[in-house]
């Protein structure tokens, strides 16, 4: 009777790609980190904005994108024909965007609205104090049992722009005036990893 040799004998004493296996890559099962189990929040909203509470806004809040900046500086000196670096510091500030489904009540937008004209009366130019509209926006990721894994903090942040719709249309009655946005600046981040 032919003696047949299995795969891990036949190829010996090599020991590369021992991590492509089943056993391996499934470790126990654990889960991935899925997209869809988050909040935002202002954790400390704008002192002197309308600010309709949390729970409306939290309800009405579609998505939020604001990756923090993962560059890294550095000092570059040419050296006989070699490029020499070194590392220095990081960019701590940044730019996120929120996009909200407001409803006829406009809470959203009036917020919106009334920041914007704090920071920049239309008609007279009057600005309140920067500290009177600056926000900190609490973004934390759960995994799916809704426990925190990630929790983000944008830190003296500031509208830098709104988009509120108002073309209308007399055809399109499917048409609607609630998708409102606003792109944030915010001054430094903190990252902190809650299940390490």
């Amino acid at each position: 009777m032919p003696t047949f040799l299995t795969a891990l004998q036949a190829i010996g004493g090599n020991t590369a790609m021992q991590e492509v296996n089943y056993i391996g890559i499934n470790e126990n099962n654990k889960e991935f980190i899925r997209q869809d189990q988050w909040s935002v929040r202002f954790s400390v909203p704008p002192r002197a904005v309308y600010y309709p509470g949390e729970e409306l806004f939290k309800a009405r809040l579609r998505d939020f994108t604001g990756t923090p900046p993962a560059e890294i500086n550095f000092i570059t000196q040419r050296i006989r024909g070699f490029d020499i670096q070194q590392a220095t510091n990081v960019n701590t500030s940044g730019t996120y965007t929120m996009n909200f489904t407001d409803r006829e009540d406009q809470a959203i937008t009036l917020m919106f609205d009334n920041w914007r004209q704090l920071m920049s009366d239309r008609d007279t130019r009057y600005s309140f104090r920067k500290e009177d509209t600056v926000c900190e926006v609490e973004q934390m990721i759960y995994n799916t049992s809704r426990f925190g894994l990630r929790k983000l903090v944008y830190r003296d942040s500031q509208p830098e722009s709104f988009d509120i719709p108002e073309d209308v249309n007399s055809e399109d009655a499917t048409g609607t005036l609630s998708e409102v946005s606003m792109t944030g600046r915010y001054q430094h981040y903190t990252r902190l990893f809650l299940n390490v």
